[in-house]
């Protein structure tokens, strides 16, 4: 009886790690959904001619990068602690809208900086 009991205690402490690693892995996409779209918003203000809002926009690209990261590397320590991450389609998919985030916010000051040398053309 004793060891039914651990059983399922230890059974509660493995869910409430997959809920753990489910949440970070969520965080993770919609903090990494929101920057992308920060930042696609501030290229297409930079475009429009206003460089103050578009700025602004970038350091909510950055906040929301933070975020992402943040929940990149809480997934990335179960795994250290030696917990069993397992690697899903949900996993992959939220790696993938970092990546694409984090690459779209890179080339973003580029693409504003030249929109801002155009217009101080006309």
């Amino acid at each position: 009886m004793q060891h039914r009991m651990y059983d399922e205690d230890k059974g509660a402490v493995m869910m409430s790690m997959k809920a753990e690693q489910m949440a970070a892995m969520m965080t993770l996409m919609s903090a990494a959904g929101d920057a992308e779209n920060a930042t696609m918003t501030a290229i297409d203000e930079a475009k429009a001619g206003h460089a103050e809002r578009s700025r602004k926009l970038l350091k909510q690209a950055d906040a929301k990068l933070k975020q992402a990261h943040q929940a990149q590397t809480q997934m990335l320590t179960y795994e250290a602690r030696g917990e069993k991450v397992d690697v899903t389609l949900l996993m992959v998919h939220s790696q993938d809208h970092l990546m694409s985030a984090m690459t779209i916010r890179r080339l973003a000051d580029e693409i504003i900086d030249l929109y801002q040398q155009v217009q101080a053309r006309k």
